[in-house]
């Protein structure tokens, strides 16, 4: 997974190098113009505020895609998660150096959480149920591992799902969907979001 260099190069290589790059156009035209350099302010919030002003969005639409990968596909790609945590480490790094040094100090705002990004990571959640029951039910050899019965050989190789079998295959398909839901509902309502002790000190 090459993507975390990308963003890396992209979002913290590149522009720190077109930042040294027009600092030192600036300096030059300062030595050539006397005035200006007499008159210029300088020192750390000068610097500061010549920097570009941080936007989030990319950030968080990066870890949602992230994140939908994952998710949605996990029953296809088994190391997605493994590969997922090393690119989300590699991400808070190149940000924390990216927020010292190439964007202005973000505003501080008190918010109840993540807002709308929160109930997209939750819709994701909920449909990689269904994401992954039909790789494992179409794409996958592991139902027809389950239930020979319900395949038969296609005479090149494969095996393909048999007419009668359809009812089944959907029946099941759906008794495992209620299932996981069934869990999910239940580990939703029974463990909080907050922590009564992190309520309580809120209040």
């Amino acid at each position: 997974n090459v993507d975390p260099l990308r963003r890396v190069f992209t979002e913290c290589a590149l522009p720190y190098m077109m930042k040294n790059y027009s600092k030192r156009e600036k300096v030059g035209r300062k030595k050539k113009d006397d005035d200006a350099k007499n008159n210029a302010p300088s020192g750390v919030l000068s610097e500061e505020a010549d920097l570009e002003i941080y936007q989030q969005f990319d950030d968080y639409i990066e870890m949602l895609i992230q994140f939908g990968y994952v998710t949605l596909f996990a029953s296809a790609y088994t190391l997605a998660p493994a590969l997922a945590a090393i690119a989300t480490f590699i991400e808070m790094r190149s940000d924390m150096w990216k927020l010292n040094h190439l964007h202005q100090r973000p505003n501080v705002m008190k918010t109840r959480g993540l807002g709308v990004w929160s109930s997209a990571l939750k819709l994701i959640g909920w449909l990689s149920a269904f994401s992954n029951l039909l790789i494992f039910a179409f794409t996958s050899s592991q139902m027809r591992a389950w239930f020979p019965d319900w395949y038969s050989d296609s005479g090149d190789g494969k095996s393909v799902m048999k007419d009668s079998s359809a009812a089944d295959v959907m029946f099941t398909l759906w008794m495992i969907e209620h299932a996981f839901l069934l869990i999910g509902f239940f580990v939703r309502v029974m463990i909080p979001s907050i922590p009564r002790n992190v309520r309580i000190e809120l209040l």
